[in-house]
Protein backbone atom coordinates (compact mmCIF):
# COMPACT_ATOMS: atom_id res chain seq x y z
CA UNK A 1 0.00 0.00 0.00
CA UNK A 2 2.69 2.44 0.88
CA UNK A 3 4.62 2.04 -2.53
CA UNK A 4 1.41 2.50 -4.04
CA UNK A 5 0.81 5.34 -2.22
CA UNK A 6 4.35 6.79 -3.26
CA UNK A 7 3.99 5.87 -7.23
CA UNK A 8 0.70 7.90 -7.19
CA UNK A 9 2.64 10.73 -5.17
CA UNK A 10 5.46 10.55 -7.65
CA UNK A 11 3.22 10.20 -10.89
CA UNK A 12 0.81 13.70 -9.78
CA UNK A 13 3.86 15.22 -9.26
CA UNK A 14 4.75 14.98 -12.67
CA UNK A 15 1.36 15.35 -13.39
CA UNK A 16 1.36 19.20 -11.71
CA UNK A 17 4.45 19.40 -13.25
CA UNK A 18 3.38 19.23 -16.79
CA UNK A 19 0.20 21.37 -16.51
CA UNK A 20 2.03 24.08 -14.83
CA UNK A 21 5.22 23.65 -16.20
CA UNK A 22 4.82 27.14 -17.81
CA UNK A 23 5.03 28.95 -14.56
CA UNK A 24 8.79 27.09 -13.61
CA UNK A 25 11.53 29.68 -13.67
CA UNK A 26 12.82 30.51 -16.91
CA UNK A 27 15.44 32.07 -18.42
CA UNK A 28 14.57 30.74 -22.30
CA UNK A 29 14.52 33.38 -25.22
CA UNK A 30 10.85 34.72 -25.09
CA UNK A 31 8.25 33.09 -27.52
CA UNK A 32 7.00 35.82 -29.46
CA UNK A 33 3.73 36.48 -31.70
CA UNK A 34 4.32 39.34 -34.22
CA UNK A 35 1.75 41.41 -35.84
CA UNK A 36 3.81 43.68 -38.27
CA UNK A 37 2.23 46.97 -39.90
CA UNK A 38 0.65 46.16 -43.25
CA UNK A 39 1.86 49.89 -44.27
CA UNK A 40 3.61 50.02 -47.30
CA UNK A 41 6.02 52.54 -47.47
CA UNK A 42 6.45 55.06 -50.42
CA UNK A 43 9.95 54.84 -52.21
CA UNK A 44 11.65 58.31 -51.26
CA UNK A 45 9.50 58.33 -48.11
CA UNK A 46 11.58 57.40 -44.87
CA UNK A 47 10.56 54.39 -43.02
CA UNK A 48 9.07 55.58 -39.56
CA UNK A 49 7.72 52.98 -38.11
CA UNK A 50 7.01 52.12 -34.22
CA UNK A 51 7.56 49.08 -31.79
CA UNK A 52 4.74 47.98 -29.74
CA UNK A 53 5.37 45.48 -27.20
CA UNK A 54 2.25 43.94 -25.51
CA UNK A 55 2.47 41.99 -22.25
CA UNK A 56 0.37 39.72 -21.00
CA UNK A 57 -0.60 39.01 -17.20
CA UNK A 58 -0.79 35.88 -15.20
CA UNK A 59 -3.65 34.28 -16.69
CA UNK A 60 -4.29 33.45 -20.19
CA UNK A 61 -1.90 33.73 -22.70
CA UNK A 62 -0.12 36.09 -25.05
CA UNK A 63 -2.86 34.95 -27.23
CA UNK A 64 -5.60 37.13 -25.38
CA UNK A 65 -4.35 40.37 -27.24
CA UNK A 66 -5.98 38.88 -30.64
CA UNK A 67 -8.61 37.49 -29.29
CA UNK A 68 -9.53 40.27 -27.66
CA UNK A 69 -8.94 42.54 -30.98
CA UNK A 70 -6.42 44.60 -29.27
CA UNK A 71 -4.09 44.01 -31.86
CA UNK A 72 -7.20 45.53 -34.10
CA UNK A 73 -7.37 48.41 -32.21
CA UNK A 74 -3.78 49.05 -31.83
CA UNK A 75 -3.25 49.22 -35.11
CA UNK A 76 -6.45 51.40 -36.21
CA UNK A 77 -4.00 54.80 -33.82
CA UNK A 78 -0.80 53.00 -34.96
CA UNK A 79 -1.14 51.82 -38.57
CA UNK A 80 2.61 52.26 -38.67
CA UNK A 81 3.53 50.03 -35.22
CA UNK A 82 4.73 46.42 -35.51
CA UNK A 83 3.29 44.85 -32.41
CA UNK A 84 4.81 42.10 -30.47
CA UNK A 85 3.13 39.99 -28.25
CA UNK A 86 5.85 37.90 -26.29
CA UNK A 87 4.85 34.78 -23.72
CA UNK A 88 6.08 36.58 -20.96
CA UNK A 89 4.37 34.25 -18.16
CA UNK A 90 5.24 34.16 -14.74
CA UNK A 91 7.98 31.72 -14.84
CA UNK A 92 10.01 34.79 -16.25
CA UNK A 93 9.50 36.93 -13.08
CA UNK A 94 9.84 34.19 -10.77
CA UNK A 95 13.36 33.95 -12.47
CA UNK A 96 13.64 37.70 -12.39
CA UNK A 97 14.33 37.36 -15.76
CA UNK A 98 11.52 39.39 -17.74
CA UNK A 99 13.76 42.97 -18.16
CA UNK A 100 16.67 40.52 -19.25
CA UNK A 101 14.74 38.80 -21.34
CA UNK A 102 12.75 41.38 -22.77
CA UNK A 103 15.83 43.57 -23.70
CA UNK A 104 17.89 40.84 -25.66
CA UNK A 105 14.95 39.63 -27.28
CA UNK A 106 13.12 42.02 -28.38
CA UNK A 107 13.61 46.02 -27.21
CA UNK A 108 17.24 46.22 -26.74
CA UNK A 109 17.86 44.06 -29.73
CA UNK A 110 15.29 45.99 -32.02
CA UNK A 111 16.62 49.71 -31.41
CA UNK A 112 20.32 49.55 -30.52
CA UNK A 113 21.40 48.77 -33.90
CA UNK A 114 22.47 51.35 -36.68
CA UNK A 115 19.68 49.92 -38.85
CA UNK A 116 17.11 50.26 -36.85
CA UNK A 117 14.04 52.17 -38.31
CA UNK A 118 12.12 52.34 -35.44
CA UNK A 119 11.35 56.01 -34.09
CA UNK A 120 9.39 55.00 -30.89
CA UNK A 121 9.34 52.27 -28.67
CA UNK A 122 6.00 51.65 -26.90
CA UNK A 123 5.19 49.23 -24.18
CA UNK A 124 1.82 48.28 -23.36
CA UNK A 125 1.30 46.21 -20.33
CA UNK A 126 -1.46 44.77 -18.71
CA UNK A 127 -2.29 43.53 -14.80
CA UNK A 128 1.20 41.58 -14.41
CA UNK A 129 2.62 43.08 -17.49
CA UNK A 130 2.34 46.24 -15.99
CA UNK A 131 4.37 45.50 -13.26
CA UNK A 132 6.85 43.77 -16.15
CA UNK A 133 6.73 47.08 -17.73
CA UNK A 134 7.77 48.77 -14.58
CA UNK A 135 10.74 46.29 -13.96
CA UNK A 136 12.11 46.75 -17.54
CA UNK A 137 12.17 50.30 -16.68
CA UNK A 138 14.00 50.11 -13.68
CA UNK A 139 16.73 48.18 -14.77
CA UNK A 140 17.16 49.57 -18.37
CA UNK A 141 16.00 53.00 -18.17
CA UNK A 142 14.78 55.45 -20.91
CA UNK A 143 14.97 52.66 -23.43
CA UNK A 144 10.79 52.91 -24.25
CA UNK A 145 9.34 56.38 -24.95
CA UNK A 146 5.53 55.49 -23.86
CA UNK A 147 4.23 53.20 -21.11
CA UNK A 148 0.52 52.07 -20.93
CA UNK A 149 -0.05 50.14 -17.98
CA UNK A 150 -3.57 48.79 -18.23
CA UNK A 151 -5.03 47.29 -14.11
CA UNK A 152 -1.50 46.82 -13.32
CA UNK A 153 -0.79 44.98 -10.52
CA UNK A 154 1.85 46.41 -8.33
CA UNK A 155 1.98 44.20 -5.16
CA UNK A 156 0.46 42.95 -1.72
CA UNK A 157 -1.93 45.99 0.62
CA UNK A 158 -0.42 45.48 3.27
CA UNK A 159 2.71 47.58 0.87
CA UNK A 160 -0.19 50.69 0.46
CA UNK A 161 -1.12 50.61 3.78
CA UNK A 162 1.95 50.72 5.40
CA UNK A 163 3.13 53.79 2.68
CA UNK A 164 -0.45 55.54 3.31
CA UNK A 165 0.17 54.86 7.68
CA UNK A 166 3.65 56.68 7.12
CA UNK A 167 2.39 59.62 5.24
CA UNK A 168 2.45 58.94 1.58
CA UNK A 169 5.09 57.93 -0.88
CA UNK A 170 7.36 61.14 -0.88
CA UNK A 171 7.55 59.95 3.30
CA UNK A 172 7.89 56.26 2.82
CA UNK A 173 11.02 55.11 0.77
CA UNK A 174 12.20 51.58 1.77
CA UNK A 175 12.18 52.16 5.16
CA UNK A 176 9.95 48.85 5.90
CA UNK A 177 10.96 46.96 9.03
CA UNK A 178 11.89 43.22 7.67
CA UNK A 179 9.64 42.58 5.90
CA UNK A 180 8.73 38.64 5.05
CA UNK A 181 10.68 37.33 2.16
CA UNK A 182 7.46 36.95 -0.16
CA UNK A 183 6.40 40.19 0.56
CA UNK A 184 9.73 41.94 0.07
CA UNK A 185 9.88 42.56 -3.91
CA UNK A 186 6.83 45.29 -3.43
CA UNK A 187 8.25 46.83 -1.25
CA UNK A 188 11.51 47.27 -3.27
CA UNK A 189 9.01 48.33 -5.90
CA UNK A 190 7.83 51.21 -4.31
CA UNK A 191 10.54 52.68 -2.91
CA UNK A 192 12.25 52.41 -6.61
CA UNK A 193 8.87 54.37 -7.61
CA UNK A 194 9.05 56.68 -5.10
CA UNK A 195 12.38 57.66 -5.56
CA UNK A 196 12.39 57.80 -9.27
CA UNK A 197 8.67 59.06 -10.43
CA UNK A 198 9.11 61.89 -11.33
CA UNK A 199 12.13 60.62 -14.31
CA UNK A 200 9.62 57.85 -15.51
CA UNK A 201 6.20 59.49 -14.90
CA UNK A 202 6.30 61.89 -17.74
CA UNK A 203 6.05 58.54 -19.81
CA UNK A 204 3.36 56.73 -18.51
CA UNK A 205 -0.49 56.59 -18.83
CA UNK A 206 -2.28 54.72 -17.15
CA UNK A 207 -6.29 53.11 -16.81
CA UNK A 208 -7.88 51.20 -14.10
CA UNK A 209 -11.18 50.30 -12.65
CA UNK A 210 -12.73 51.37 -9.86
CA UNK A 211 -14.06 47.83 -9.31
CA UNK A 212 -10.58 46.22 -9.74
CA UNK A 213 -9.44 44.32 -6.45
CA UNK A 214 -6.03 46.48 -6.85
CA UNK A 215 -7.85 49.14 -7.19
CA UNK A 216 -5.51 51.12 -3.85
CA UNK A 217 -2.45 50.23 -5.41
CA UNK A 218 -3.43 51.73 -8.84
CA UNK A 219 -5.31 55.06 -7.36
CA UNK A 220 -1.99 55.64 -5.61
CA UNK A 221 0.28 55.09 -8.47
CA UNK A 222 -2.01 57.58 -10.46
CA UNK A 223 -1.32 60.27 -8.68
CA UNK A 224 1.99 60.24 -9.71
CA UNK A 225 1.05 60.38 -13.09
CA UNK A 226 -0.53 63.35 -15.08
CA UNK A 227 -4.36 63.55 -15.04
CA UNK A 228 -4.94 64.18 -18.72
CA UNK A 229 -3.12 60.66 -19.05
CA UNK A 230 -5.16 58.50 -16.63
CA UNK A 231 -8.10 56.71 -17.32
CA UNK A 232 -10.42 55.34 -14.77
CA UNK A 233 -13.48 53.53 -15.38
CA UNK A 234 -16.23 51.49 -13.73
CA UNK A 235 -14.65 48.12 -14.05
CA UNK A 236 -13.27 44.95 -12.58
CA UNK A 237 -9.98 43.30 -13.15
CA UNK A 238 -11.03 41.25 -16.29
CA UNK A 239 -10.14 41.71 -20.26
CA UNK A 240 -13.73 43.13 -21.68
CA UNK A 241 -12.95 46.32 -19.17
CA UNK A 242 -8.89 46.06 -20.02
CA UNK A 243 -10.59 46.09 -23.52
CA UNK A 244 -12.26 49.40 -22.46
CA UNK A 245 -9.21 50.79 -20.81
CA UNK A 246 -6.92 50.12 -24.12
CA UNK A 247 -9.80 51.93 -26.15
CA UNK A 248 -9.53 55.06 -24.08
CA UNK A 249 -6.18 55.47 -23.38
CA UNK A 250 -5.35 55.10 -27.34
CA UNK A 251 -7.58 58.25 -27.85
CA UNK A 252 -5.31 59.79 -25.25
CA UNK A 253 -2.31 59.26 -27.34
CA UNK A 254 0.30 61.78 -28.57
Amino acid sequence: MKCAKRVLIVLLGIMLGFLSGCMLPTNKPLSILSYPSSTIVEEGVEDSRELIVLLRGRRGSNRNFEKYNWIELIHSRFPNADILAPDTHLGYYMARSVSDRLHEDIIGAKTQNGESHYTKVIVIGVSMGSLGALLYESEYPDMVDQYYLIAPYLGYEKVETDINEKGGLSDWGEQNENPKQEERWPYKLWGWIADEHEVFSPRVKIGYGRQDRYSNGQEMFATLISDEDVVITNGEHNYVDFTEMLSKLLELSD
